[in-house]
């Protein structure tokens, strides 16, 4: 059976910080900085070490997405803005690995079909190219 020790062992691992220090209801998230691709990381190696079944678990209420710059997201509000964050402890994922399933009830909440703030970014992206290209195709046909 897991045990608090191993839990913060493994958090230890992914964030570097002492588990001697750790406590049972603190907020992993903010607590040790992690967000995103690394936050998501701790919960694959969560859930492959302790044999958790994760597919109810819902990233958006836990982390913010990966990358720093989302220009779509200043349009559009990522599925990680829509919704109120639920933090991640210690003592939450003792409960999973104890029962081998991520059992949380997730809030009511309802997410577009599709992310309007990447599809911005996308067509930022291709916008900027075309700019580019016909700026050097003007540029060749003039020289």
């Amino acid at each position: 059976m897991a045990s608090l020790a191993e839990i913060y062992t493994l958090i230890a691992n992914q964030t570097g910080a002492p588990p001697d220090k750790m406590r049972p209801d603190e907020d992993i998230g903010l607590t040790y900085g992690i967000d995103g691709d690394d936050f998501e990381d701790l919960m694959e190696s969560f859930g492959e070490k302790f044999k958790v079944d994760l597919s109810t678990y819902k990233w958006y209420f836990h982390r913010g997405d990966e990358g720093v710059l989302n220009l779509g997201g200043l349009l559009f509000s990522p599925p990680n803005r829509r919704v109120v964050r639920i933090p991640v402890t210690p003592s939450m994922l003792l409960g999973a690995a104890r029962m081998g399933s991520w059992n949380l009830d997730y809030p009511s909440h309802t997410l577009p079909s599709r992310r309007y703030d990447l599809l911005f970014n996308q067509f930022l992206l291709a916008a900027i190219a075309v700019g580019i290209l016909v700026i050097w195709i003007s540029r060749v046909a003039d020289a």
